[in-house]
């Protein structure tokens, strides 16, 4: 599948299908990856909820601006949906269904900061301590290959809504966001 190239495109709403809550089939039967942004996968607690949020924002009536920022390792195209200002992706992180991933976007971190004050979906658990290993831009649980990979790895104890509001990640390979036992006792880790 060829990836999109990098511009702005306008399609009617009915033509785009959700495959989950930050990726979507695009009219031209290309793939669209919401960049910076993650959101619970399938069978994780409110996958279903960030799935529907996008289904949601689709069906809004008027015209959708895709912007494409590149690719993925997937083929995927990256980018985000807007729709009068508003983009797919800060409206799933302002309602705590999506945290911020490899990305420093300013605007998307203070929403993000804001959905882990108001506890929000998410975050509702946030507040809860574990024990992570801390790297540049995720966070971990002990044992996990990429610890050593991402450098500056420190053993902490802190609120996971903390490293959230810092702009970290929890690891995609050793940590799945939110626990599939949510809300089981985030200690135990």
């Amino acid at each position: 599948m060829e990836p999109l190239a990098p511009r702005g495109d306008a399609w009617d709403v009915g033509e785009f299908a959700v495959i989950d809550g930050d990726t979507l089939l695009l009219p031209d039967g290309k793939r669209l990856r919401l960049a910076g942004v993650d959101t619970p996968e399938k069978g994780s607690p409110f996958a279903s909820k960030a799935t529907q949020y996008a289904r949601d924002f689709l069906r809004v009536e008027g015209a959708l601006t895709v912007a494409v920022d590149g690719v993925d390792k997937y083929g995927r195209s990256l980018g985000d949906l807007s729709r009068d200002g508003m983009s797919l992706s800060a409206g799933l992180i302002e309602e705590g269904l999506a945290w911020v991933m490899n990305s420093r976007d300013v605007m998307l971190l203070e929403v993000q900061r804001d959905a882990v004050k108001r506890s929000l979906n998410i975050h509702s658990r946030s507040a809860l301590a574990g024990i992570v290993f801390v790297t540049a831009s995720r966070f971990h649980r002990g044992g996990c290959m990429w610890i050593w990979r991402d450098q500056g790895e420190m053993v902490i104890t802190e609120e996971i809504g903390r490293l959230f509001a810092r702009g970290l990640s929890p690891c995609r390979t050793c940590l799945r966001w939110p626990p599939r036992d949510w809300p089981g006792d985030l200690m135990v880790w």
